[in-house]
């Protein structure tokens, strides 16, 4: 089986670089405006970036 890494030619699903949290129905970035890098098993690269949350947001 052949991977294509996320966001490239040949990947099955397309990905945007950051993605904050979805809260209430609306994309709101973390309130301490921190992300953890989300890596590509493919090659361990970082792909895109996810909000990291803390109590704060969800207060």
């Amino acid at each position: 089986m052949i991977y294509a890494k996320p966001g490239t030619s040949g990947s099955i699903v397309d990905f945007a670089g950051r993605y904050d949290n979805f809260i209430g129905g609306e994309w709101k970035a973390p309130v301490e405006g921190r992300y953890f890098e989300n890596p590509s098993p493919v090659d361990g690269e970082t792909f895109c970036e996810v909000a990291r949350s803390s109590a704060a947001d969800v207060e």
